[in-house]
């Protein structure tokens, strides 16, 4: 019988035909390009942040009640920015980086410096992160807080309608921020306090040079050339430092401040040292008085209670204001009032007087002190 020229019976499983006899019949393979996965994987790294972004926006958006379509539709107003934030998703990266860099929120200014050194201190941020000039605008208002907050919130209300919010520049905002902070009037009294600095007594170097530098930003071009502001440093310093720099040429107010630093630890040093030295007299004066205390009562002993150490007592008994220790004389090697010596005088050691000596001492006289006990 020949053989059927049927196919496979149905519900019975196909032969497999990628036997030996079929290899010649598959597609030849070749190795992928490592160049093109390379660069397919920088791509895909590349968009999966945005990816991500646009999808948490989307769901936002979903949650709210809009359409999330309309998401990554571009704006009209889009590269200048809205009072509400212009395009959601560039503020939201634009606000992720913003808050990596820890900017300080502004709540009120106690001195017209503390709103001046947070302008600065927020275009340092968007210096390095390249804002754009909208964007600063709307990162700015999100750190204002408090009373600040209320100030932008009662401005904002009362110009709708009169000035474009939404397309408010930088530059513009740092002026309405000026005025209600750092007003002209403010400026005008640095400039005023710049004209007639003076270094007080109290007031180091550093913090000296300070104020200088910041009262010479405020006062603009009242303040004058580098060498017209090394000038008025030097002569502005504090007559302990001016009287020994007065002869001396600087260029810059940098060579000034660093030739009076020196002064200054000099000074510091010389007050340290006598302070050092002063508390070890006291503590030498104090141990001696012990040692003299000692040799007195010893003296007391040695002579029998005799009125030889009553010398000392007799100055402060006089005048009760002054108080004068005693001292070892070097003629006796004996402590007594700081006058001429008994001993050198011919004068008893008792009462002072001449003509006679104590009985205690060895004499050839025979008349005693007649106060001796």
């Amino acid at each position: 019988m020949p053989p059927s020229l049927e196919g496979p019976r149905r519900g019975q499983p196909r032969r497999n035909q990628t036997g030996p006899e079929n290899a010649s019949n598959a597609p030849p393979t070749q190795p992928i390009d490592p160049n093109i996965t390379a660069t397919i994987h920088q791509i895909m790294s590349e968009m999966l942040p945005s990816l991500v972004a646009q999808t948490v926006e989307a769901l936002r958006q979903s949650d709210d009640g809009e359409d999330p379509n309309l998401v990554n539709q571009p704006s009209e107003t889009q590269g200048q920015g809205t009072d509400t934030g212009g395009n959601s998703q560039e503020i939201h990266l634009w606000l992720e980086r913003f808050h990596k860099q820890k900017p300080r929120v502004f709540i009120l200014a106690a001195t017209p410096v503390d709103a001046e050194d947070w302008i600065i201190h927020l275009e340092k941020i968007f210096r390095v992160l390249g804002c754009p000039d909208h964007i600063r605008v709307e990162l700015a208002i999100y750190k204002l807080e408090g009373d600040a907050y209320c100030w932008w919130h009662v401005w904002k209300q009362a110009h709708t309608g009169v000035v474009d919010i939404g397309s408010l520049t930088w530059e513009e905002f740092k002026e309405l921020f000026y005025q209600q902070y750092f007003s002209n009037s403010d400026k005008d009294a640095y400039g005023r306090e710049y004209a007639t600095i003076r270094q007080r007594d109290d007031e180091s170097i550093s913090d000296y040079m300070a104020r200088f530098l910041r009262l010479a930003s405020y006062a603009g071009i009242i303040a004058g050339i580098a060498s017209y502001q090394t000038e008025k440093f030097k002569w502005s310093l504090n007559g302990k430092y001016r009287s020994k720099l007065i002869n001396q040429n600087f260029t810059t107010v940098a060579q000034v401040v660093d030739a009076a630093r020196n002064i200054e630890r000099e000074r510091l040093d010389t007050i340290q040292f006598k302070g050092d030295k002063d508390k070890k007299r006291k503590h030498d004066g104090s141990s001696g008085s012990f040692n003299r205390f000692k040799s007195d009562n010893s003296d007391k002993r040695r002579f029998g209670g005799s009125k030889f150490s009553g010398s000392s007592q007799s100055i402060t008994s006089s005048n009760p204001s002054v108080t004068t220790p005693p001292i070892v004389c070097k003629e006796c090697n004996l402590p007594h009032r700081p006058s001429p010596c008994l001993r050198m005088t011919g004068s008893c050691f008792n009462c002072g007087q001449r003509g006679h000596l104590a009985n205690w001492i060895k004499s050839k006289l025979d008349k005693a002190c007649p106060d001796y006990s």
